[in-house]
């Protein structure tokens, strides 16, 4: 039998599924890649924390509540990040993964915990984070896609706990001066929508 046999089948469904994703939320969150990037090895990268006054989750058209896909209206989680156990992942082939945990303070007595893992896209190859530049500069842009999975006591933010996310990001670099004062290392900005799917 050949690619082309006419009675080859491919699977009993004709049509895709239907589909849809809700807009929920943005999250910005910042890292130093201060450890040389090295192919094959996973690679920690250090989040940078929030100020007092600065939330790192909003809702674009400043909403407060959206509604999930069980058609209950829920709040928009109000969260700033303390701090993450993330890493990247920079394969063989230049494929760079991303996978860590994010944990935030929230506006309740409760912390919001999230676990991710996803995919990184830079412009010209992700192996550009492999190399140290002689001075400082921009660095290549590119886009990110994660899935994450939420743990939180509170009752005010379950929904996250119910509900798998899906987050799409653009990515910004600058090899700069670390926060030691004494080293350059890569800075890495996410600006992320997140989205439930239905």
């Amino acid at each position: 039998m050949t690619a082309l046999d006419s009675n080859l089948t491919w699977g009993e469904r004709d049509a895709l599924y239907p589909k849809h994703f809700d807009y929920v939320f943005s999250l910005e969150a910042t890292f130093w890649l201060i450890t040389p990037a090295v192919f094959g090895a996973k690679i920690p990268i250090k989040v940078l924390t929030s100020s007092e006054n600065h939330w790192d989750t909003f809702h674009v058209l400043d909403e407060y509540f959206m509604r999930t896909p069980n058609g209950i209206q829920q709040q928009v989680p109000r969260a700033k990040l303390a701090f993450g156990n993330d890493a990247i992942l920079i394969r063989d082939d230049g494929a760079v993964a991303l996978d860590g945990t994010l944990v935030f303070e929230t506006d309740t007595p409760d912390r919001l915990a999230m676990r991710y893992s996803g995919a990184l896209n830079l412009v010209g190859g992700t192996q550009r984070l492999c190399l140290a530049p002689e001075e400082d500069s921009a660095g290549p842009k590119g886009t990110a896609f994660i899935a994450s999975t939420q743990d939180v006591t509170n009752p005010k933010y379950r929904w996250m706990v119910q509900n798998r996310l899906i987050g799409v990001g653009q990515v910004t670099t600058a090899w700069r001066d670390a926060p030691s004062g004494n080293t350059k290392a890569w800075h890495l900005k996410f600006d992320y929508d997140i989205y439930i799917a239905t």
